[in-house]
This record gives structure tokens, sequence and C-alpha cells, in this order.
């Protein structure tokens, strides 16, 4: 035998070997299909029936989850549809109130700028009727002030109208005694009208006075005065003259003379003071 032959008849048997082994190795692992495809409680027909019927109830509760899930999703899409009806509503009434509240905004505003001008009227007002009330003040005082004068002024009117009617009646007295004096004068042949003891027209000042009843006057026998001479004493007021009182003359200086008031109290209407005016005629 060659070497070839030796070759083949080694692989021949190592062959052998492993188909042996392979046989081995089949027989130790062969199994009973039948009985564990059957077997009522391991078998796979058994395991397999067992998972079908959970598959069925899986599959049922599948169906019933779906069920579930569609009816959740209508609910949702109803719910959603009712979310957005409502979020529609919320967005036109957000619009109205923001729309309500830019008016009450610019209503603010213009009340703010009406309050403003109300506040500046309400000070202008304020400064006017503080300034009509110093008004009324001044006139309540110039009313009382006239009210007062006008009192006065009445007084005085009074005292006038009196002395009016005193003088008037002076000036009748002194008319009838001017025509008596006339009247003796021409039975006794005298001429009045040269008579030169008559003072002459003069206009002086009383410049002292005494308590007993004699004045110093600021005309003297320069001026023409006499003893003798009759002057008449009166006083100037706002409203016009006040007749005083008459003098007679005493005695004279060049520019001074000294006179007393005569007795009759018809002439007596007042003190004679310093300042008081002399005259030989009333005008």
């Amino acid at each position: 035998m060659n070497l070839v032959g030796k070759i083949l008849v080694i692989l021949i048997l190592v062959m052998s070997l492993v188909f042996m082994g392979m046989s081995v190795a089949v027989y130790a692992t062969h199994k009973n299909w039948k009985d564990a495809i059957n077997n009522p409680t391991t078998g796979i027909k058994a395991k397999l029936q067992a998972e079908q019927a959970k598959n069925s109830e899986l599959k049922a509760n599948f169906d019933k989850l779906q069920q579930q899930i569609a009816l959740e999703e209508a609910a949702k899409r109803d719910a959603l549809g009712k979310l957005e009806g409502e979020l529609t509503r919320l967005q036109t009434e957000y619009r109205q109130l923001a729309t309500a509240q830019a008016a009450r905004e610019q209503q603010m505003a213009t009340t703010a700028q009406d309050l403003e001008s109300s506040h500046k009227t309400l000070a202008s007002l304020r400064e006017q009727v503080d300034k009509l009330r110093d008004e009324i003040h001044v006139a309540q005082t110039d009313r009382d002030k006239q009210f007062t004068e006008g009192v006065k002024l009445t007084d005085q009117l009074n005292q006038t109208k009196a002395e009016v009617a005193r003088l008037n009646e002076r000036n009748v007295q002194l008319a009838q005694q001017i025509s008596e004096w006339r009247v003796a004068a021409d039975k006794a042949g005298v001429d009045l009208n040269k008579v030169g003891d008559l003072p002459p027209t003069l206009d002086g000042r009383v410049a002292a006075t005494n308590a007993s009843g004699r004045v110093e006057i600021n005309l003297g026998s320069d001026d023409g005065l006499k003893p003798g001479h009759k002057l008449e004493i009166f006083r100037k007021t706002s409203d016009g003259s006040r007749y005083i009182a008459r003098v007679v003359v005493t005695d004279v200086e060049p520019d001074r003379a000294v006179a007393k008031e005569v007795a009759e109290p018809e002439f007596h209407k007042g003190i004679i003071q310093k300042g008081d005016h002399v005259a030989t005629r009333l005008n």
C-alpha cells in the first residue's frame, strides 16, 4: 500500500469516527415532538391554546381600550370644541373689555383734564370770591363811612337850616331895625350916607382869646378901626360859614385891636376861638 492509500484509509477512519460521533449526538438529542406538542399541561398545543386565550383576552381588552380611546377622543374633541368656543368667546370678550378699557382710560384722561381745568377754574373763582369779599368789605366800610357822613351831614344840614331860619329871622329883625333907624335918622335930620363912624369893610382873624370874653384881632387903626366899632365873628367850615358872635372894639393899636363880646344873647351862637374870621360886614 502506497502513501496515498494510507492517507485515504486514515481519512476514512477519521470520517467514520466523525459520523459516529454525530450519530451519537443526534441520538442523545432526540426528543418526542408529538408528546411535546400534545401534552395537556406542558405541550406546545396547550401552551398555544393558553396563549391564544390570552391573545383573545388581550384583543378584547385592546378592542375595549380602543373603544374607550375612541370615546375619550370623542369626548376630547367635544371638550376641545367647547374649549375652542369658550376661547373664541373669551377672546371676543377680551377684545370688548380691551376696547372698553381703552375707552375708560380715554374717559379717565378726559376726566382728569376736566378735573384739572375745574381746579384751575375753582382757584380762579376763589381768587375772584376773595377779591369780591375784599371789595364788599371795602364797599361796606365806605357805606358805613358814607352813612356816618350822611348822618353828620344831615345833622349839619338841620343845623344849617335852623341857622338859616334864625338868620332869616335876624335879617328881618335887622331890616326892621334899619327901617326904624332910617325913620329915626330922618326925624333927627341925620344923613346916614354921610356917617363916618361906621367901620370900613374889613376881613381879619381872631389872634387870641381869654376867659373874660375879650378877643384880640389882627386889625388895627391902620385898617380904619376905632373904639366902638362893632364886628361880626364867624367860622368857615367845609359846608359854609357859621355865625359865632358880635364883638365891639374897646382898644385900638396900629396893627391890632381888642374887642369884647356884646351882651345881647341873640348874637351869641358859639364860643369864639383863635383863627375865627372877623368882618365888619357879613356877605
